[in-house]
């Protein structure tokens, strides 16, 4: 599809990745977490914690992170293969194409090439379509030309199922943000053309020297005047680089019947060639460079947007990470802790109820929880605490299994709400992921679950599943 894309030259197999990349990865991440899928980013948030906290660094950090921990690099090399394919297969057809329609336009040699037609069916669709996207571009009444728009339709098509779905949404978000929508599909549309005269006069130079052409122009109305002044006007600017322009007496020759003399046929032929370079290989080429340097331009300065609600909810939750690690001391003799109390047995008004505390509950344990076991959503900030500890209070299970990752500390606010959450239920139990991982935490844990009256858990689920299966 389209050839910025491979302004993403470097590898994500590199330990550096480019600033763009690093942002494609974010837009991937975002769209993966906004649709409802959950990470284990504990490491992820442990690396954008240490980065700085300003022009959405951690954001960056924490997806590029994420997105090698999860293999999500790859659905971008996939759609950038895929893209990179797909625009060189579209500048083969075009070159073919143009290289046909040259041949044609000269026919077999047996009969004397009527140049008014020559040209008009060379150049009359190229600048026709150059003059059409030229106008939407003053007026903005279009967005990059039909033949852009129409890879893009098909690009969708073909990048529309698993990961390079996501990477391909990511890429035209990141388009549409940078306002740069409208440049490269431009740039596809004339670099599509610009192969398309590349064909035709490759194919009219080998023509010229393979073949013997003779050249007309004839008329039924119109005086030789008048072809004498439009092959002199249109050679012009041609001439100018270069390309000479048959002088009037072989212009008038070249009426009716063709003058087969070496003069003639080679300014002829020179003029076709410059006629179809300066005004159809040329202007294509010189906006194929301005909309290529457009696009580098505008992608190496972009940025992400750390301002919508995504970036925000992610820039509170690392801002909370800071400050569990700046308030984590054990409590002082004026704060202890309470043990945690729950409601009565008669009370309870629900089975048994799972929550997961600033964790992601792995599928595989996601499928042995018991099928009457309700899962509440994931509890990481202020407002899902508080909408948690209302339905719990609804609910008022007989049992709760509290889920969190040893790896966090477990700091004044998570036992708080531990506390309040067991407060709800009959009886309360915590089970802690990633138990045996070098970064998990045991001893802060057993002590503060010791402290509320909780016992240490062991890594097994198994256990836990069949407590949420006991009756009360």
């Amino acid at each position: 599809m389209c050839i910025c894309v491979d302004y993403l030259s470097h590898s994500f197999y590199n330990r550096r990745m480019n600033k763009f990349d690093k942002a494609w990865c974010y837009e991937i991440i975002r769209l993966r977490e906004q649709g409802g899928q959950s990470f284990d980013d504990t490491r992820a948030n442990e690396i954008a914690i240490q980065t700085s906290l300003t022009d959405g660094q951690p954001l960056i950090a924490r997806a590029a992170e994420l997105s090698r921990a999860q293999g999500l690099h790859r659905s971008v090399l996939d759609a950038r293969r895929l893209l990179r394919m797909g625009l060189l297969a579209v500048w083969a057809i075009s070159f073919l194409a143009g290289a046909s329609a040259g041949l044609a336009s000269l026919g077999d040699g047996s009969r004397p090439v009527n140049v008014v037609w020559a040209i008009g069916s060379l150049l009359l669709l190229p600048t026709l379509m150059l003059g059409v996207w030229l106008l939407a571009f003053v007026t903005r009444a279009g967005s990059g030309g039909w033949l852009g728009h129409g890879l893009e339709l098909l690009a969708g098509k073909v990048l529309n199922k698993g990961d390079t779905a996501f990477a391909w949404r990511a890429w035209l978000r990141i388009a549409n943000r940078a306002k740069t929508h409208q440049w490269w599909l431009a740039f596809v549309t004339h670099s599509v053309w610009f192969w398309v005269v590349s064909g035709m006069l490759l194919s009219l130079v080998l023509a010229f020297s393979l073949r013997h052409y003779t050249f007309v122009w004839q008329t039924t109305w119109l005086s030789e005047e008048v072809f004498v002044e439009l092959a002199q006007i249109i050679g012009a600017l041609p001439a100018k680089f270069g390309f000479g322009v048959p002088d009037p007496q072989t212009i008038r020759a070249s009426g009716n019947l063709a003058l087969d003399e070496p003069g003639a046929r080679l300014a002829w032929a020179n003029w076709l060639i410059g006629v179809l370079l300066v005004f159809g290989w040329f202007p294509r080429l010189l906006l194929s460079v301005i909309g290529w340097l457009v696009l580098r331009r505008s992608y190496a300065r972009y940025c992400v947007d750390s301002q919508d609600a995504y970036a925000l909810q992610i820039k509170n939750k690392l801002e909370r990470l800071v400050n569990k690690a700046s308030v984590d001391v054990p409590p002082g003799p004026a704060e202890q802790w309470q043990k945690l109390r729950g409601i009565e047995p008669g009370h309870a008004l629900s089975g048994p109820v799972a929550v997961t505390l600033e964790a992601s509950l792995p599928p595989t344990l996601h499928a042995q929880m018991p099928v009457d076991t309700i899962l509440l959503p994931p509890v990481d900030d202020r407002i899902s605490r508080q909408k948690t500890e209302q339905r719990l209070s609804e609910l008022k299970p007989c049992r709760l299994l509290v889920i969190a990752d040893a790896r966090q500390t477990p700091d004044r606010g998570l036992v708080r709400t531990i506390l309040a959450f067991g407060a709800q239920a009959v009886q309360t139990n915590v089970y802690l992921l990633n138990l045996h991982d070098e970064r998990a935490r045991q001893t802060a844990w057993a002590k503060r679950l010791g402290d509320i009256g909780l016992t240490m858990p062991n890594a097994d689920f198994t256990g836990q599943v069949q407590w949420l299966r006991s009756s009360q």
